[in-house]
């Protein structure tokens, strides 16, 4: 029986890939349900076709634990035939845990740098993570900070095709790829990541203008695209196409969104142009209902459905009232939230211990809506009584603050949501985005099931 070489592209959402070749139809990082990452996160382009995207599936590849990149409501319209491939690396194994759950046996966890056939002649190789620490790679480096990468890569190779995959995997730091250097070099298509709009700085830091935070998330943007271009320089891949990086925010930052970010960095019809420009390759993208057809050139078909503009996406799903505001409970009195502030500031001083973490920083949560203030030294490990000023302040409503200490919800969903307020007036501390993960109380029992 004679194999058809076409492969057939489809950039569903953000990470959200579908690809179909011969009988295979492989989705790579679902992702569908508005609401992720405490309301915030909403799908755009707005999909309105969910089984055109999902139907036929028979293989998936997640990336990592991410809400936009592994979102269990969708996947569990999935056939309990889909085969599930996962990087097995930490904490990969609650997404097997979790698919086990919903009634999936065929899951497997896929080693890193090694080639895995997964039937015919189409095999996967785990890329893995090279964003180790985002844009501050080199500094966290000099602190000595152990941090825990989660984004993985994907090489997908076929008798006729090399497709790197790279969903959040920025690539940052590649020279401990030594294994996989051979593989990468002048892939087919190389799928990356083309802003870094999941972080909330600099939209969320509000001690810069608005018009400084623009400045700001251009510079941003820009170095990524010159980061990534020494991977794209020394691997020459044949095509590029940009993705993983398209989503709406709900809430009181639905506007700020799309007016601080710049449209060239926000609309990726127009980044490919920038990174075309600058690369030299040839570079590509696809909104939702396009096809590109990959069989030895690329052509694509543009489906000229009628998309809203993110303007008016965002004035629709814009509120001031904060996403988190009636999402947790609230709290009964202060003394219920200084009692839980102070077992988590003893719990992450301990983990500093345990882990060797050194810090300078100190943070200063102003809560918004009742009148209380809480100081934390990193540096000194000490919560004190009297508030002090510092360069680093987080604006926080009060039941929000008691979820996260009590780990109804987690420190990096909070920022990846844009539902925090920043004042930063110092130079980055790379320690802090390690540190704060900890700083929730001892957790002793299961935390309460959410949906």
């Amino acid at each position: 029986m004679s194999r058809n070489k076409d492969i057939k592209i489809y950039n569903i959402s953000n990470a959200f890939v579908r690809i179909e070749y011969n009988d295979k139809v492989l989705l790579c990082d679902p992702w569908l349900t508005n609401g992720i990452f405490d309301k915030a996160w909403m799908v755009y382009p707005p999909v309105y076709d969910v089984d055109k995207a999902i139907n036929g599936v028979t293989h998936v590849f997640i990336s990592h634990i991410h809400k936009d990149h592994c979102d269990f409501n969708l996947m569990r319209h999935f056939p309990k035939t889909t085969e599930f491939y996962i990087p097995d690396i930490f904490p990969n194994d609650k997404i097997k845990l979790q698919l086990n759950n919903l009634g999936f046996n065929n899951i497997h966890m896929l080693p890193i740098n090694k080639d895995i056939s997964i039937g015919g002649d189409m095999v996967f190789n785990v890329i893995p993570p090279m964003n180790m620490y985002g844009h501050e790679t080199e500094e966290m480096v000099k602190a000595n900070i152990n941090g825990v990468p989660l984004d993985c890569g994907l090489l997908l190779t076929t008798e006729f095709h090399k497709i790197c995959i790279l969903a959040d995997d920025s690539p940052y730091y590649f020279d401990h790829l030594t294994d996989l250097h051979e593989k990468l070099n002048k892939v087919d298509l190389l799928m990356l990541p083309y802003n870094g709009y999941a972080a909330d700085f600099p939209l969320n830091f509000i001690n810069f203008s608005k018009n400084q935070r623009s400045e700001l998330s251009h510079q941003h943007s820009h170095e990524r695209m010159v980061l990534q271009s020494k991977f794209i320089k020394k691997f020459k891949p044949k095509n590029l196409l940009l993705y993983s990086s398209d989503f709406a925010l709900a809430g009181p930052a639905a506007k700020d969104f799309y007016t601080i970010h710049p449209q060239k960095w926000l609309d990726k019809s127009l980044a490919t142009g920038l990174y075309e420009s600058h690369t030299g390759i040839q570079s590509h993208y696809l909104h939702v209902g396009d096809e590109m057809l990959l069989n030895g050139s690329i052509q694509i078909s543009r489906s000229n459905d009628l998309l809203p503009s993110l303007e008016d996406f965002a004035d629709s799903i814009y509120s001031d009232i904060p996403n988190t505001r009636f999402l947790f409970k609230p709290i009964d009195n202060k003394k219920q939230l200084d009692d839980v502030i102070s077992n988590a500031s003893e719990h992450v001083f301990s983990k500093m211990e345990a882990l060797d973490i050194k810090s300078k920083s100190s943070l200063l949560i102003e809560v918004t809506d009742i009148e209380k203030s809480y100081y934390i030294d990193f540096n000194e490990k000490k919560l004190l009584d009297k508030v002090k000023d510092s360069p680093l302040k987080l604006f926080i409503e009060s039941n929000y603050l008691y979820a996260l200490l009590n780990f109804h919800s987690h420190w990096n969903d909070a920022q990846i949501s844009h539902n925090l307020l920043w004042c930063q007036e110092q130079k980055y501390d790379p320690t802090f985005d390690t540190i704060i993960n900890f700083f929730h109380k001892k957790i002793t029992s299961k935390p309460p099931t959410r949906i």
